[in-house]
Order: structure tokens, then C-alpha cells, then sequence
């Protein structure tokens, strides 16, 4: 499918921001300006670089410009979604400042979400809230600004987090991410992992949860979903297989996390990705 490419709507404002209720049907491109969308209201089917993605609330994704992308309203639900959108350049001289490398860094990956913790989500509807309540365009750039910063701080947690660097979470948090970080740990539980860890179910759970904003067995559910979709797309083996690897002793089992994950079966995903 040919992706539009669209360009920033203002010629002169480095930024902008749009409020979404379900699907954006239009698959696009970005003309030099990324955008930070917020899931948060319902789930949302995300389609991204061949890839179909389902979203839940307090999910952040990072558009990049070359990513081709649109949001498809999921079955017999509804979504809201908010867009920040900044220019290249404007983004480029943020990440700088930070001096993490972070611009090239996010060019890597097929795509890019988090899960941000309920105090960054309660900050961002709050300060969507003052940016669609702004009485002028300086007092919308401001709320913009404000907005934004907390999106920056989830950015640059993860990124820490994935260099390695322990910053305020727990050890136990990030000898878990370590351990689900290698996919020979994917076809184990959350309790099994505890215990590599050497740590108690209740305690770990407890603990990731408070640090990361997630349950580990969601956090858990989304690496097995991953690997899994890496191995449906680059490898030869059969859905049986790949149902093992994740831990799930046959197709039909697998079939049902698949689609609860994604709103499609793995042979539907599969079908729908090759016909892009």
C-alpha cells in the first residue's frame, strides 16, 4: 500500500497537537516532524512499518518520519488518542541537550512504545486538558511545552534502562528485564523468573509493578508477543514451534494469547502483513 506523505501543518510553529477518537484511517508518512501519540482512552489497532500493533491505554508510541503508519478502530471498541508533533530540527536540538544520543538511537528499531507508569499518564490527560482549554496561542505553546516534557522523561527512562543503566528502579525490576530481555527466558513464567531471580512472586510482582507502571506478567506478554512476531516473519518455523518457544505447549493456546494481544489470530496477522 502507497503511504501519503504528509507535511507539518503550520509553516512557522515547531509543534502541534491533535486529539483523535478512533482510527486515523489514512496510511502515511511524515515530512520531516515526528510524533508522540498517547493512547488514553480504549485499545487501538496501530499498523506500522508491516506490522499491525494493538495498542491499550497508557501506551506512548514514537512516530518517526520515515514510519509508515495509520490507526484502525478496534473491534467493538472505542479509542482516544492525542498527537504531539514536533519538527525534526526542533527535536534534534531537545535530544542534544541531553547528550544521550537519542535521536539516532530511536532510528533503530521497527517501531517504538512504552508503557508509561499512572503518574506520567495522569500528567499527560492533564496537560492535554490545558493544552485544548488554551485561551492563546501562547498559552496553548506553553501547555504544549509542558506536555511534552514528561514524554521526554519516558523516553529517556527507557533508554537508560536499555543501555543498562539502573537509575531509580529497584534491582530486583531490572534483573527481571534482564532475564525477559533474552528470549530463552520467554517460554517461563513470571513466577519461574521470580525465582531465577531468587525472589518471591508477591515481592517481584509488587515491586516491577510500582517501578514500570505494568504487572511483569503483562510486561512478560508483550516480549513473547514480539518474539514471536519476529519468528512468524524471519524464520521457518511452524506456528506450533513458535507456540513452544513462548511457552505455550500447542497452537490453539498460542492462538488465543495471539489474538487477545492483537485483536487477530497468528494466522490472520501473518495473512494481513504479507498483504501489505
Amino acid at each position: 500500500m502507497e503511504a501519503v506523505r504528509l507535511p507539518f501543518e503550520s509553516p512557522t510553529d515547531k509543534i502541534m497537537f491533535h486529539m483523535y477518537h478512533n482510527s486515523y484511517p489514512t496510511y502515511h508518512t511524515h515530512i520531516d516532524f515526528w510524533e508522540f501519540m498517547f493512547i488514553s482512552e480504549g485499545t487501538i489497532i496501530h499498523k506500522i512499518n508491516g506490522q499491525m500493533r494493538k495498542l491499550s491505554k497508557n501506551t506512548l508510541c514514537v512516530i518517526r518520519p520515515a514510519d509508515k503508519h495509520c490507526m484502525i478502530q478496534s473491534p467493538q471498541t472505542s479509542s482516544l488518542h492525542f498527537n504531539l508533533a514536533l519538527r525534526s530540527e526542533y527535536l534534534k536540538e531537545i535530544f542534544a541537550g541531553f547528550g544521550l544520543e537519542l535521536y539516532d538511537k530511536l532510528q533503530k528499531d521497527d517501531f517504538i512504545e512504552y508503557n508509561v507508569s499512572p503518574s506520567i499518564a495522569e500528567l499527560l490527560v492533564k496537560y492535554s486538558d490545558n493544552i485544548l482549554c488554551a485561551d492563546s496561542a501562547t498559552t496553548k505553546i506553553q501547555a504544549m511545552t509542558l506536555y511534552l516534557m514528561p514524554v521526554l522523561q519516558e523516553i529517556c527512562s527507557h533508554y537508560l534502562i536499555n543501555k543498562g543503566i539502573k537509575r531509580q528502579y529497584c534491582f530486583c525490576t531490572n534483573e527481571l528485564i534482564q532475564l525477559m530481555n533474552d528470549p530463552s527466558n520467554l517460554s517461563l513464567s513470571v513466577s519461574e523468573l521470580a525465582k531465577k531471580c531468587g525472589y518471591s512472586y508477591s515481592h517481584i510482582n509488587r515491586v516491577f509493578t510500582r517501578d514500570i507502571g505494568i504487572t511483569p506478567t503483562d510486561f512478560l506478554k508483550k516480549k513473547k508477543l514480539t518474539y514471536a512476531q519476529e519468528l512468524m516473519l524471519h524464520s521457518d518455523m511452524s506456528m506450533s514451534e513458535i507456540a513452544f518457544k513462548i511457552g505455550y505447549s500447542g497452537y490453539s493456546h498460542f492462538s488465543d494469547f495471539f489474538k487477545g494481544m492483537t485483536s487477530f489470530t497468528p494466522v490472520e496477522w501473518l495473512k494481513n502483513i504479507r498483504n501489505l
